[in-house]
């Protein structure tokens, strides 16, 4: 069993360390990630960074402007790859090695990578267009991307925590890249390809490995899109209590005209979201559906979902002008009393409209505008990840509860632990409200799930795999799709339907990253993943005030 204590770190902000035994970076105050004081194996996400040409630039710049460039550069890679949760190494000449889940393991750590790696690069471009315009001097970085199974040891230093053959072919595709360019291993475009537009870059043949070497060319992220879409490719296998419960409570809301608010609570890859999707699309056209979805990191997210289900309500795309999104809000309320005012702070929340700086007029703007919607036709917000919400985004969907006055269902997904230790009361024993804790499958359940996507043979040995300890059995962590330095007997999560309900696992499937253990199945759980920094932990409630109507 892998031993969590505090060790040295190194500050992802300001690159000072190592640091023994310390909460906090002496220098900069930055928050240290706990280090790992035994070794195990990991599904880890390495990324490589380095300057192009330097030592021609250097020649031509001299040491002290180079050496200040250089000092901006790496300000530029712990900002970028540091804030999305990398453990960033120190700089070995003008190169930089960073790992997403060493510190803290997330299920979109290869998406993040791929995100952090394309800021890391915009940051450069603009860095490169002052030094062009300075010194006439072309400034490129270029970047690889890998993920795969690491042995993972506590150590003084990045590179030596860190063995294996992923984090030597992130190396070589970092080197293989062109000026500007980000190459992703096979692994982590597997794991992002719903988010990104890529082109093959390969096969590339790399020293060391015995075969090439499929890697991708990445050439844009796709805004508000996970990693890899849902694509259930098993039926649906028990939950059909939790169905009816859910399909009762909508229809108890339609009747009676009022609003409930539900929270579908889960590990992750339990099947939270196999069961809210199947609840859905069994509604057909009784409801109207919007959906929400709380992002794990960035800056300006606090109501990130609202904004998500404003646009979906009034049909506006990611490519719409200010002018055309505010011709459709107004379009949406043509008719309804104090339109005109509801289109502006709504296009406030938006991002388009004039700022009040008032947030309650966003609150009432959006208590409007559901009980607007709910009233034409009974709705239902589908709001997933509810463990990273913003608090005030907590207290918006508790006044929306507390005061709408239509037929409007507020169906939450979260992971309980996170998102207790974010607001410990929630949500607060208010009237219709209600909490379903999804437990693990039964075994004759998890084993008809595993026997629909087998062809309906499950022989004896992955029966044996199946029925080991209380989690995700490890039946149901696949099949097909397994990276290199996978068991043979592991199965993707994802091959089942992400969240196809078999269990909550140690490294259980979520909605969008690495559904991968490489642990021997019979090893006792990992350590319930601790609040994300910088939230509240004290569980305050603040009520939003909201102008009367």
């Amino acid at each position: 069993m892998a031993i969590y204590t505090r060790g040295m770190a190194i500050c992802p902000n300001c690159g000072n360390g190592p640091v023994d035994r310390a909460n906090f970076c002496p220098v900069c105050g930055h928050p240290l990630a706990t280090r790992l004081s035994s070794q195990e194996f990991r599904i880890v996400t390495v990324v490589f960074c380095d300057v192009v040409r330097s030592t021609d630039m250097e020649r031509q710049l001299g040491p002290q402007p180079m050496q200040q460039l250089m000092d901006r550069y790496g300000r530029a890679v712990r900002h970028a790859l540091g804030d999305r949760g990398a453990s960033v190494g120190k700089r070995h000449g003008d190169g930089f090695m960073a790992a997403f889940g060493v510190s803290e393991l997330h299920e979109d750590d290869a998406l993040r990578a791929v995100k952090a790696a394309s800021e890391l690069r915009g940051a450069i471009d603009e860095l490169a267009k002052e030094v062009s315009r300075q010194r006439n001097l072309e400034f490129h970085i270029r970047i690889g991307v890998n993920t795969g199974n690491v042995l993972v040891r506590d150590a003084g230093t990045l590179e030596e925590e860190l063995t294996g053959t992923p984090v030597n072919l992130a190396k070589r595709f970092e080197e293989a890249a062109g000026a500007g360019e980000i190459l992703l291993g096979e692994e982590t475009y597997r794991l992002v390809a719903d988010a990104v537009k890529a082109e093959p870059a390969g096969p590339l043949t790399v020293k060391g490995a015995a075969e090439p070497q499929q890697v991708w060319r990445l050439l844009e992220l796709l805004p508000d899109r996970p990693g890899r879409t849902r694509r259930p490719v098993a039926p649906m296998v028990g939950r059909s209590r939790e169905q009816e419960l859910l399909q009762r409570l909508f229809e108890r809301a339609a009747a009676e005209g009022t609003c409930h608010l539900v929270s579908v609570l889960g590990s992750a890859g339990v099947g939270k979201s196999r069961l809210v999707d199947e609840f859905v699309s069994g509604l057909g056209d009784q409801a109207t559906v919007l959906r929400g979805h709380c992002p794990a990191f960035g800056d300006g997210v606090t109501l990130w979902p609202m904004v998500q289900i404003v646009r979906q309500a009034a049909g506006i795309g990611p490519d719409d002008t200010p002018e055309q999104a505010r011709a459709r809000l107004a379009e949406l309320l043509r008719g309804e009393e104090r339109g005109t005012l509801l289109t502006e702070r709504l296009a406030q929340l938006l991002g388009f409209g004039q700022d009040t700086g008032l947030p309650e007029d966003t609150f009432w703007a959006l208590e409007r505008l559901l009980e607007i919607l709910a009233r034409r036709w009974p709705l239902m917000l589908v709001i997933d990840d509810l463990q990273w919400a913003d608090p005030i985004l907590l207290d918006a969907l508790e006044h929306l509860a507390d005061y709408v006055d239509a037929p409007l269902v507020l169906l939450c997904m979260a992971r309980p632990d996170e998102l207790f230790a974010l607001r410990g009361h929630w949500p607060g024993g208010r009237a219709n409200a209600l909490s379903l804790l999804l437990s693990p499958l039964p075994e004759r359940e998890a084993e008809q799930l595993v026997a629909h996507l087998l062809g309906g043979r499950v022989d004896a040995a992955v029966q044996a795999r199946q029925r080991v300890g209380p989690g995700l059995p490890a039946a149901g962590r696949g099949a097909g799709q397994q990276p290199a330095g996978r068991g043979a007997g592991a199965l993707d999560q994802r091959a089942l339907g992400p969240g196809a309900g078999v269990g909550g696992g140690r490294r259980a499937a979520g909605p969008d990253g690495p559904d991968l253990d490489p642990r021997p199945a019979a090893g006792p759980a990992e350590p319930a993943e601790p609040p994300r920094p910088g939230r509240d932990r004290a569980g305050g409630h603040r009520r939003p005030a909201v102008p009367p109507r």
